[in-house]
This record gives structure tokens, C-alpha cells and sequence, in this order.
């Protein structure tokens, strides 16, 4: 029966005070990594998919406000402590370009606003929001005429972010991209940074791996030295298979870190992305 209600959506659920209340968009292993970790009533998973051993909260996706209200509640999101918003996807977690987000600019700002709608209604205290994904994601809106003249503007989550707290504090954003690229950075040590992969690969991230470089002040190494390489693919199999004992491997699949300690990589030059990310997560929710 238990299982049937929460299938249906209809369960009601009494979570931990200061519990994190994830929201998914089409789902993510770094939520259901901090699950994991976590005791089962200290994260509640909210999606706009079907319903599965994670997921416990489906949102209707155009539904009304008290439909939406009514899922918060079943949730027990007035004893979250804090908000965490996931929209970039699980296999885009590192380096993400225009597709890598489930969900929008419009779609986060809107969640935030029917969350604080939801906290007054309730007469309690706005929540904290973290929100896990790329910094220079981008919007880009149109303006056309009827002669095909158009105009264009577009702003990057930081800038939504920034606008945001002008009246709401309390959002921050935790970038994956910016956490791996600075531990990268660290790692090379002075030496000269290259990036090894597919070719499908390099045309989807070799660009974006160098201006992820740029975007944390750039990285300068010394004269004369030696090269370092960090691998990063599509999928982790050809990193898996070409990475090198003296090479950076950046994966996103945990369960391949084994692999490549049998082949004598380094633990330190192994970077598991969802792994650094939710290092970081874990500081932050557990932040009061």
C-alpha cells in the first residue's frame, strides 16, 4: 500500500528538520549520491518524471499553484533547511554546453518564486537555495519583426542568480566545471596543461576546457615545463583505455576509479566529478 502511494504521488512523508529538498528536473545521481550518504530522511527528491526508489515528489510541471503547494506539503518541505536545484545533466556535469541543463533560466527563477510563494502561504522563513550547475549557463531571447529584423539579449545563471538576490538572499551557486578545472589547475602544478580524447570529444570540449581555464584567472605555467595531460571524454571508456600513468583522468562514472587504479594511475590524478561535486555539497547543506 505504502509503495502504491508513493507510485501515485499521494505519500506523506515526515522528513528530518534542516532535511535538503532537491529538485531534479529529469533527474540526477548527484541527489541520489547524497541520498547515499546521507540517512534516508535527510534528503527528499522532488521531479517532473515517474516516480521511482528516489524520486518521492513528482511536480506537475504546468500544474497550478496549490498542486504544486500540496506536493511541497506531502514533501514536508516547510522542515527543509535548505533548497538545492540540480539542472545540469549527470552525463554534461563537467564542461556543459547549451544542451547540457534540464532546466532553464525561466524554469529555475519560477521554482524559486512558487518556493518563496509556498513560504509565505505558510508563514515561515524562505529557504536557502544552492543551486548545482554551470555558471556561464546561457538564455538567449529574440525579438522579430514582421521585416525579419530581430534583437537578442542573453544572461548567464550568475547573472540571473545576481539579479534574483537583489531581493532575495541566499542563492548560491556550487559549478561543478569550476571546482574540476581548479583541482586540475592544482594538480598540473606549473606544468604545461594539454587535453587528450576522441575526436567527437575534443570538438564537443576542447574549446570549453581552455576558457573553463580562463574562467578561473587563467593558468600560467613555467617556462620550460614539461607537459601534463588531462583526459576527458564523451564516456569514460576512452579515457579508461588510453590514460597514461602521469596523466590527469577525469571520469564521471565512480566505479571506474578502480579500474584505473589496477592500471597504476595515481589515486590523486583520478578527478570522479560527481564525487568533487558532492564534496562540496556536502560542506554546504551541512552549512546552518
Amino acid at each position: 500500500l505504502a509503495r502504491e502511494r508513493v507510485a501515485s504521488g499521494g505519500m506523506q512523508f515526515k522528513m528530518a528538520e534542516g532535511h535538503t529538498a532537491a529538485f531534479v528536473g529529469g533527474g540526477d545521481w548527484l541527489a541520489d549520491r547524497l541520498q547515499e550518504v546521507k540517512p534516508r530522511d535527510q534528503v527528499m527528491q522532488y521531479a517532473n518524471l515517474k516516480l521511482d526508489s528516489s524520486v518521492w515528489q513528482k511536480l506537475p510541471k504546468q500544474g497550478r499553484q496549490e498542486e504544486l503547494f500540496d506536493a511541497l506539503d506531502r514533501g514536508d518541505f516547510q522542515s527543509a533547511g535548505e533548497v538545492l536545484i540540480l539542472p545540469v545533466k549527470e552525463e554534461d556535469m563537467f564542461l556543459p554546453g547549451e544542451e547540457g541543463h534540464d532546466i532553464s533560466l525561466d524554469e529555475i527563477q519560477s521554482l524559486v518564486v512558487v518556493l518563496d510563494s509556498y513560504c509565505e502561504s505558510r508563514n515561515i522563513d524562505q529557504k536557502r537555495v544552492l543551486i548545482v550547475g554551470r555558471k556561464t549557463m546561457r538564455e538567449t531571447y529574440v525579438s522579430r519583426t514582421d521585416q525579419n529584423v530581430f534583437a537578442t539579449s542573453s544572461f548567464t545563471l550568475e547573472e540571473r542568480v545576481g539579479a534574483m538576490t537583489a531581493n532575495r538572499p541566499k542563492i548560491e551557486i556550487v559549478d561543478p566545471t569550476e571546482i574540476v578545472i581548479r583541482k586540475i589547475a592544482k594538480l598540473a602544478n606549473g606544468r604545461r596543461i594539454t587535453t587528450g580524447g576522441t575526436l567527437a570529444s575534443d570538438e564537443r570540449y576542447g574549446s570549453r576546457f581552455f576558457q573553463a581555464l580562463k574562467g578561473i584567472g587563467g593558468y600560467k605555467p613555467a617556462n620550460g615545463a614539461e607537459e601534463v595531460k588531462a583526459l576527458y571524454n564523451i564516456t569514460d571508456i576512452p579515457t579508461e583505455v588510453h590514460v597514461g600513468r602521469r596523466d590527469i583522468a577525469v571520469i564521471l562514472d565512480p566505479s571506474k576509479k578502480q579500474t584505473l587504479l589496477n592500471k597504476g594511475v595515481p589515486e590523486e590524478n583520478i578527478i570522479v566529478v560527481p564525487d568533487e561535486a558532492l564534496s562540496v555539497l556536502n560542506k554546504k547543506v551541512d552549512e546552518r
